[in-house]
């Protein structure tokens, strides 16, 4: 979740009568309200704080648990909207809180959310219970201040991945234009796509001990998509020496460490709605000289952004047995100790010229 600062602008009155002007005057309370609905997960969260205004350091009342948390005074609902816009199904959003949040420019450890148990259907062996032809259509009140916000949204449809398939990957660089594809089928209402990678792997110390590791998501590419092109196969292409380089980064040469040994790779392929597309396009780099953004919300009377995504993921692929050797010995991970297909260690002799 993106953080924040909401800055706001006052216009200057000046009158005759007084040479005074009190900045803080006339505080107008404004939820910013931060939802991605999606129906692949067990649970669904909505963040909800206040844009703050006062005589300190932005930065310092941030860290104050009262200046962005609201204190039992919110009442969150999710209507299921039917196809004549009318609820036909509604649920409430109970209070939450994640204490361990790490340190940041805004409070912590305590997290304040509201979360809701995404709806199943307990007669049909507990099968998710939403229509994604449906909208949804969230509701906060402030039940001290009377203060009201709303917004709608679609849900995404499940998908495939068409590529790669199997319960094996290769991953070499054979030819100069070698390329690894992953593929999926298209979803009528996504129109950003975010395809990352996990390498899981095991790790063993110097004692024998064994500690199962998985790699942080390597995003591999993100694409936008016209909504006439929707439900066209979609796809994306990567270099295969960049897996290597990326392990390369994120996995340490560690002394303690006697050897790695590959369990499988998957692929996750993240659907975004449209108030996605279009919150992470304004918020993207400015290629502009113009550096100042317009602020972009979907919220009625709020800020920040309602909208939905939808996460699929492919199948636990193994190394095959080449791709174990590259991994082992190749120039940019044999000093990462992998074993390769034979469970032997790349020893210093064996080590190829730039290896380090």
């Amino acid at each position: 979740m993106k953080k924040l600062f909401i800055f706001c602008s006052l216009a200057l009155v000046f009158t005759t009568c007084s040479t005074k002007l009190d900045i803080l005057d006339n505080w107008k309370e404004t939820s910013v309200v931060y939802c991605l609905l999606d129906q692949s997960q067990a649970k669904q969260y909505v963040r909800i704080e206040k844009a703050f205004l006062g005589p300190d350091n932005a930065l310092t009342m941030a860290q104050n648990y009262d200046s962005i948390n609201y204190t039992n005074s919110m009442d969150v609902w999710l209507q299921e909207l039917g196809s004549n816009g009318v609820p036909i199904n509604i649920y409430h959003l109970s209070p939450d809180t994640i204490t361990n949040k790490d340190l940041g420019d805004f409070y912590a450890p305590e997290y304040v959310i509201y979360s809701l148990s995404t709806p199943l259907d307990i007669h049909h062996h507990n099968t998710v219970l939403v229509n994604t032809s449906h909208k949804y259509h969230l509701v906060i009140n402030n039940s001290l201040s009377g203060n009201s916000a709303s917004a709608t949204t679609s849900m995404i449809d499940s998908f495939n991945i068409t590529r790669p398939t199997g319960n094996q990957i290769d991953i070499r660089k054979i030819m100069s234009n070698s390329m690894v594809d992953v593929q999926w089928t298209g979803t009528l209402k996504a129109r950003v796509y975010q395809v990352a990678a996990r390498f899981h792997y095991k790790e063993r110390d110097l004692s024998n001990n064994i500690t199962l590791k998985v790699t942080p998501d390597w995003m591999l590419s993100s694409l936008s998509v016209d909504s006439n092109l929707a439900t066209e196969p979609q796809g994306i292409r990567f270099d295969p020496n960049s897996f290597y380089r990326y392990l390369s980064s994120i996995i340490t040469a560690d002394p303690n460490v006697s050897a790695r040994e590959s369990d499988y790779m998957e692929f996750v392929i993240f659907a975004g709605g449209e108030e996605l597309q279009t919150y992470m396009t304004v918020n993207g780099p400015s290629t502009s000289l113009v550096q100042e953004k317009p602020l972009y919300t979907n919220i009625n009377n709020g800020l920040g952004l309602f909208s939905s995504r939808y996460q699929k993921f492919s199948n636990e692929m193994a190394l095959t047995l080449p791709t174990k050797d590259t991994l082992a010995m190749g120039q940019y991970s044999c000093h990462l100790k992998f074993l390769d297909r034979n469970e032997h260690i790349t020893n210093n002799l064996d080590l190829p010229p730039g290896c380090q």
